[in-house]
């Protein structure tokens, strides 16, 4: 049997074919293999039977053996490379964040012991980093889940491809079992031409699925050399995102701190004209409180004037009441008086003709002396008649039993008996005339009318300052 050109060719050139299928990139180390994770149980490994050796020939490894130890290799070296990728970008990442969080609070405690402005300095720039922060680990989660997405697809490649060789290692082992049965059957391929025609088939199914298994070794290099490609690609990416990240901050922090310095400033000027406002109402707020106070004051003082007002009111209705009961009962009494004198007229009468007549001539002779003219008593008015022709006025005609009053001259006649009895006396005791009983009634009645019209202006008086 021939051996195949293109299985000597693989089976030559082991080392280049690895060197070929996974170049360790630049700036890499190769780290410790990982401890296989214990999900999937490790299939032992089965080295296929080796054909036996010609003379003279040494003796080598199939390609298909070469092919699987590469597959584990490549596992391997994937494990270690996400295992120890992972493991340090995790560690990196926590540690980078422990320094975040301790930078974060030593700002912070610097931030409680600065001022006010510088405070808010501070916080400004702190959103900004934050800002930065939450912008730089969105572009990091996008390609951490774009890498595990890719790692899925290259786990689910490398199943694949090992299942895909655990199946031809069986294959091969098949047809190295199919080849030694063909080689002891050999010897007897003279006596048995019909089964040359069967050996003959067997090869080229042998050949062809060579020829597939180099295909697919071809695939998988090519999809190696991809990997390794996107994997260059992807860190150079990174890269230049870091480094748009630094340009995008370096030119713009001038612009920024600008931008926030103005709006600072315009919220310092808003909280400037704020307490303007608030002082200006406050202003505003104590002068109506003065005003306030003031106008109680004096409201408490017109209180106090209406008080003072309306208990001097009080005092004056007092007064006004008692002296409205006041006059009212020297009205009843003035009243009970002119009654009583009334009444009195008729029994004093009598007492006229008790007095003797030689007093009464003399009262009469005493009044014509003394008044050339004669007063005669009417009907309680006086009259002044002036004297006869040619006579002496005291030869004045009177009625017989007239008195006449010394003083007055007032003229009584026999029915005021009582009456002239009391003037007289009156007019003697007061050295005058005692005023007629008419004008001492009207008097009276004026006395009363005036009473009343106090009476009522206090009344009046009281009534308007109560309805004030």
């Amino acid at each position: 049997m021939s051996r195949d050109p293109g299985v000597g060719a693989a089976g030559r050139g082991p080392t280049r074919s690895r060197r070929a299928l996974h170049p360790v990139p630049r700036g890499r180390t190769a780290a410790a293999p990982p401890a296989e994770p214990t999900g999937r149980p490790r299939r032992p490994h089965r080295s296929p039977p080796r054909p036996p050796s010609r003379a003279g020939e040494t003796p080598r490894r199939p390609w298909w053996t070469r092919c699987w130890k590469q597959v584990a290799r490549f596992r391997e070296q994937l494990r270690r490379q996400e295992g120890g990728a992972a493991e340090t970008q995790m560690r990196q990442e926590i540690e980078r964040l422990t320094e975040r969080l301790e930078e974060k609070e030593r700002e912070m405690q610097q931030l409680l012991s600065q001022p006010q402005h510088e405070r808010e300095k501070e916080v400004v720039l702190l959103r900004r980093s934050m800002a930065e922060g939450e912008r730089a680990r969105a572009a990091s989660d996008v390609l951490c889940r774009s890498l595990a997405n890719e790692t899925h697809q290259l786990r689910r490649t490398l199943t694949a491809t090992a299942h895909m060789c655990q199946h031809l290692a069986k294959c091969l082992d098949e047809r190295q079992h199919a080849h030694r049965n063909v080689g002891e059957r050999s010897p007897d391929q003279s006596e048995h031409t019909g089964g040359h025609t069967s050996v003959q088939s067997v090869i080229e199914k042998l050949q062809e699925e060579n020829r597939l298994l180099k295909q697919k070794v071809t695939h998988v290099e090519d999809l190696n050399a991809k990997w390794q490609r996107y994997d260059a690609s992807r860190d150079e990416y990174v890269r230049g995102l870091h480094a748009q990240l630094r340009g995008l901050q370096t030119p713009h922090e001038p612009e920024l701190m600008r931008k926030e310095i103005s709006r600072l400033n315009r919220q310092l000027e808003e909280k400037i004209n704020d307490c303007a406002e608030v002082k200006q109402e406050l202003a505003a707020s104590r002068t109506a409180r003065d005003a306030a106070l003031e106008r109680v004051q004096m409201l408490e003082q017109q209180i106090l004037a209406y008080k003072d007002d309306f208990m001097s009111e009080r005092a004056d209705r007092e007064r006004a009441q008692s002296r409205i009961q006041e006059l009212e009962e020297r009205v009843s009494s003035l009243l009970h008086q002119v009654s009583w004198r009334q009444d009195s007229q008729e029994p004093d009468a009598c007492r006229i003709h008790a007095g003797s007549k030689a007093a009464k001539y003399l009262a009469t002779d005493a009044l014509e002396l003394m008044v050339p003219g004669g007063w005669r008593p009417g009907t309680g008015a006086q009259q002044l008649e002036p004297p006869a022709e040619g006579g002496h006025p005291g030869m004045a005609q009177r009625g017989q039993g007239d008195l006449q009053c010394p003083h007055c001259l007032e003229c009584f006649s026999d029915e005021q008996g009582g009456l002239s009895n009391g003037a007289l006396r009156l007019c003697i005791t007061l050295g005058g005339p005692p005023p007629p009983l008419q004008s001492r009634m009207s008097a009276l009645r004026n006395c009363i009318a005036v009473a009343l019209s106090s009476v009522r202006k206090l009344k009046h008086t009281y009534s308007i300052h109560l309805f004030l």
